[in-house]
């Protein structure tokens, strides 16, 4: 079998879909987002796992979500923590108002 004559640029395997509030990662070719994967990722599934789960993901996108989490933890992990801690105080004012702040 003849080695493949092109490389993939990793950089390619995750896109930043736009949003009002900034955007999210998501993983190539689909709205799976970055913090999706790592939930499934630190649950204990495999990438082999994650994409049983999510057929139409490519193997190579799962491997490089995981890599740049790996590479950006701390960073990922205090913003989704605020992330987390934003929506509690969301879900707080709600319960408490029947609506949101500014609604």
């Amino acid at each position: 079998m003849a080695a493949p004559t092109t490389t993939v640029d990793i950089s390619t395997l995750l896109w930043m879909m736009p949003s009002p509030a900034g955007g999210r990662l998501c993983l190539a070719d689909s709205g799976v987002s970055l913090r999706t994967v790592i939930w499934l990722y630190k649950l204990g599934s495999s990438p082999e796992e994650i994409q049983d789960d999510y057929k139409h993901l490519q193997l190579p996108a799962i491997y490089a979500a995981i890599a740049h989490y790996l590479a950006n933890q701390a960073k990922l992990d205090a913003e989704w923590a605020e992330d987390d801690a934003e929506s509690e105080r969301y879900r707080i004012y709600y319960e408490k108002h029947g609506k949101l702040p500014g609604a």
